[in-house]
């Protein structure tokens, strides 16, 4: 089974940012000289409008070609040859400038300057994005062995509903569920010819993470009952957004619930299925938690927990097991919400949710039975 190496991927994201970069530059070398008045709001919404399709064209055309070159070179590697493809870049100048168009209305209602520039730069970036991931679709469309393509996270910002894209693997979805981008979209769209691969692009392992999430906001059947119980207003403005079609409407719905707890959860454990490093810099002390047990904890550990040194010094305690740890393990703890995160210094154990909020602190946790089970260490 053919790989194809992270290392091409990462090359083509270098190419379509560095693309990206100098576009916005040459766009932004104008917005900087525009002088907006009351008066001359239509010339300055034409001068921007000149400056994009002056830009645009040119510069979705190579991040096109970027993503073509890698298309054929992946190709070359999985199916055996590479079959000359296209640099379909997809631009629709209209639709941006009638994005623009819209814009401007920042501008005209009072708004910042600053806001408009960071906006017209926003849909740079986005029509960069788009077009390498159209360039590799339509490719993928016209080749004889059929690809299947997905969605592969090639950054470490990926936001919740590209993870929740990526997390259902190969496929052959539309153009339109391709092109889906936003401004520093760190995705790119990916062949699969037969049973090939990318290498740590885990879509199995994700979507199980994927129905990890969607059980906690209460599975498809819960959600239903939270669609069933929107008012009817709503829910029909929400149908109308989607073309009158009520199942599509629900699917979006739903994606929005289950994207939105992929995005209180650790990006990396939805990723890989490990955590990414614990920081108590990262994590929340609730009142609710820490002030529950901290007369007990401080206890523990021979404190006073009636004096603020002794309390900050607790703190202290709780902190350096995070971030000085010699392990960490997930696994499930009850009353939590899974996969809770457990960091064991020595035989101390601090125990996160997945919402990187505290949970507890244990003296010798790391011997407590439930603690082992979870891990799935045996018992003494």
């Amino acid at each position: 089974m053919a790989q194809i190496p992270r290392a091409a991927l990462d090359f083509l994201t270098g190419q379509v940012n560095a693309i990206s970069a100098d576009a916005q530059a040459k766009v932004l070398e104008v917005l900087e000289a525009i002088e907006w008045t009351p008066d001359n709001v239509a010339r300055c919404r034409e001068i921007v409008a000149e400056a994009l399709a002056s830009v645009l064209p040119a510069y979705a055309d190579a991040s096109a070609q970027a993503a073509a070159d890698f298309y054929d070179t992946a190709r070359e590697l999985c199916a055996g040859e590479a079959i000359g493809a296209a640099a379909l870049s997809g631009l629709d100048m209209a639709a941006v400038q009638g994005a623009v168009r819209a814009l401007v209305q920042v501008v005209v209602d009072g708004g910042a300057k600053e806001r408009f520039d960071r906006e017209v730069l926003g849909r740079v970036d986005v029509e960069m994005k788009k077009a390498a991931a159209n360039s590799i679709v339509e490719n993928a469309a016209k080749d004889p062995a059929k690809p299947r393509w997905a969605r592969v996270p090639s950054g470490r910002e990926t936001c919740p509903f590209c993870l929740m894209l990526a997390s259902f693997g190969f496929n052959t979805g539309s153009k339109e569920a391709a092109s889906h981008t936003h401004a520093n979209c760190d995705c790119r769209i990916v062949p699969q010819w037969g049973d090939g691969s990318v290498e740590g692009y885990d879509p199995d392992g994700m979507y199980d993470r994927y129905g990890a999430c969607l059980d906690t906001v209460g599975g498809r059947d819960g959600v239903r009952r939270e669609w069933d119980a929107l008012p009817k207003g709503e829910r029909e403005a929400y149908i109308a957004k989607h073309g009158g079609r009520a199942g599509e409407a629900f699917d979006a719905f739903l994606n929005k619930r289950v994207s939105a707890e992929i995005g209180r959860r650790d990006p990396e454990w939805f990723r890989t299925g490990v955590p990414s490093k614990p920081s108590s810099d990262r994590v929340a002390f609730s009142g609710g938690q820490v002030g529950k047990k901290f007369g007990k904890h401080c206890g523990d550990w021979g404190l006073d927990p009636a004096s603020r040194e002794d309390r900050d010094a607790m703190m202290g305690i709780i902190k350096s097991i995070i971030d000085e740890a010699d392990r960490v393990d997930i696994g499930e703890w009850r009353g939590q919400v899974s996969p809770c995160t457990f960091c064991l210094k020595g035989n101390d154990l601090v125990i996160i949710d997945p919402y990187n909020e505290f949970v507890t602190v244990m003296k010798g946790g790391g011997d407590n039975k439930r603690y082992k089970g979870a891990i799935g260490a045996d018992g003494p």
